[in-house]
């Protein structure tokens, strides 16, 4: 999973004998490849947020901002601009880690501010996908999250199990994408994307189905990952939708799902996957285990026929 190094410049100059302060940013948790940023072409004007003499009240009304993909806005912060570049970055990446923003976590792609002396900022974001994208991707999961959950009778498992498996099925790992493969759009528009939208989708479903759930950052297989922790009947679980995506000589085995990934502890993931655990809720359950020696399953009549991943030939 492909991801540009952090980087951070700073460029101060004398304008008007005032100091304006330029800074740059890859967001920490985007995976996104630069030739993918794509900015919102929808026509935006730039709110004036308010006055702010502490980095919490601020955040909180940036993060509102990024709920509606604000590409710009303006601000003045009242309070010590002492270290403002670290504070406000600091600030902010600790912001998009709390529950809640999740999804704003794995969309922000870069953010860009200039501030005076006076503490008047300028706040420039771009984000995965566009507005127009945004929109086609909300109106999608719900009709989605509808589809999968039209048996009344489901449990929470029932749910979550549909999401893996309709993500698992419906999609192949891939790059090669006309949009950027690591939005949600090219996965509901092309069926191929790379982890970071196969998480947020996973993200998004079970938020609609009113599941609580997570979305992780980490690492696997030597590159940067993205998977999700999602609470079952009170428990949390790790659920690595990608991972239970089966491959063969590099071609997706279509309806074949495995589930080694699916509803693991901690202690399992660990094995090939790591993270900040310190951030993200702790999984130590282990009633599901039964599923982890399934692979290459495929459901039929309510019956679910696979090989055991025990199996030699």
């Amino acid at each position: 999973m492909a991801r540009k190094r952090s980087k951070f410049l700073v460029q101060s100059m004398a304008v008007a004998a005032m100091m304006i302060v330029v800074a740059e940013h890859d967001a920490s948790a985007a995976t996104t490849s630069g030739a993918f940023v794509h900015v919102s072409q929808a026509e935006q004007s730039v709110p004036f947020i308010g006055e702010f003499s502490n980095y919490n009240e601020l955040m909180d009304a940036v993060i509102d901002e990024m709920r509606q993909f604000r590409s710009e806005v303006t601000f003045k912060y009242t309070g010590s601009l002492n270290n403002f570049n670290a504070s406000f970055d600091g600030a902010l990446q600790e912001a998009l880690m709390k529950p809640g923003n999740d999804y704003i976590h794995g969309t922000l792609s870069t953010w860009r501010y200039t501030y005076s002396s006076a503490g008047d900022v300028t706040l420039t974001l771009t984000y995965v996908g566009t507005i127009e994208q945004e929109q086609f991707v909300t109106k999608r999961v719900k009709e989605i999250a509808s589809e999968l959950t039209a048996d009344p009778n489901m449990t929470e498992f029932d749910k979550v199990k549909a999401v893996n498996d309709y993500i698992v099925t419906n999609v192949a790992y891939s790059r090669d994408t006309a949009t950027t493969p690591h939005h949600m759009y090219a996965l509901l528009t092309e069926q191929k994307a790379v982890c970071q939208a196969y998480a947020l989708l996973a993200y998004r479903l079970f938020e609609e189905m009113g599941i609580e759930s997570r979305y992780v950052v980490g690492y696997a297989g030597g590159e940067l990952h993205a998977w999700n922790t999602v609470r079952v009947n009170g428990e949390w679980f790790q659920l690595d939708t990608t991972w239970n995506d089966l491959f063969y000589n590099g071609s997706d085995l279509g309806d074949n799902i495995h589930y080694n990934y699916f509803l693991v502890t901690n202690e399992q993931l660990r094995r090939d996957h790591s993270w900040d655990e310190a951030q993200y809720p702790v999984a130590t359950d282990t009633r599901y285990a039964m599923y982890h020696d399934i692979a290459m399953g495929i459901e039929h009549n309510g019956n679910m026929y696979y090989s055991s991943t025990q199996d030699r030939f």
